[in-house]
């Protein structure tokens, strides 16, 4: 147990270390407290952080974002495009498509800008494509529903990856 000396030279410098650094103090120190980092914020810090807790909340609403439009668009595929590889089962096919948007669904998560702006660009290139097809006349009866995943993926992707509001 320290005596009531320890303590008020404790206190003392805790006091001046913040007071030199130009750090302020986020509670009162009480005596007896020892000197911890997060007794002490710096603004500079404090802005910083709530500019990374923005632009890590981006990429956690494009991470799960692309995670929940893409299985929309899987369970529609599923069920109402024809097979892509007649030879090849759709029990197996799907479910490694749905592996792939896992994978890039992490990426995502981990803040990988160019795989975030990569799958952007696709995500609206998929969309020109569906509405070319659609204004052409000749496309499937699903691809109409297609079109919101598109784009919606296309928006919380490009705000991610080229920080837009």
């Amino acid at each position: 147990m320290m005596d009531s000396g320890d303590q008020r030279i404790r206190k003392h410098s805790t006091d001046t270390i913040c007071r030199v650094l130009n750090i302020i103090p986020e509670r009162k120190l009480q005596a007896g407290d020892l000197f911890q980092e997060e007794g002490c914020m710096d603004l500079e810090i404090a802005e910083t952080n709530s500019i990374t807790n923005k632009r890590l909340k981006k990429f956690q609403v494009a991470g799960y974002g692309f995670l929940g439009l893409s299985s929309i668009y899987i369970a529609l595929a599923w069920g109402f495009m024809p097979p892509f590889f007649p030879e090849f089962p759709k029990a197996i096919f799907w479910p490694l498509v749905l592996a792939l948007v896992l994978f890039l669904t992490k990426q995502v998560l981990n803040q990988r800008i160019r795989w975030v702006k990569t799958l952007a660009v696709l995500s609206g290139l998929r969309f020109l494509g569906s509405t070319g097809l659609i204004l052409g006349g000749d496309y499937l009866p699903v691809v109409p529903y297609f079109l919101p995943c598109f784009i919606l993926s296309f928006y919380l992707l490009g705000r991610a990856g080229w920080n837009w509001p």
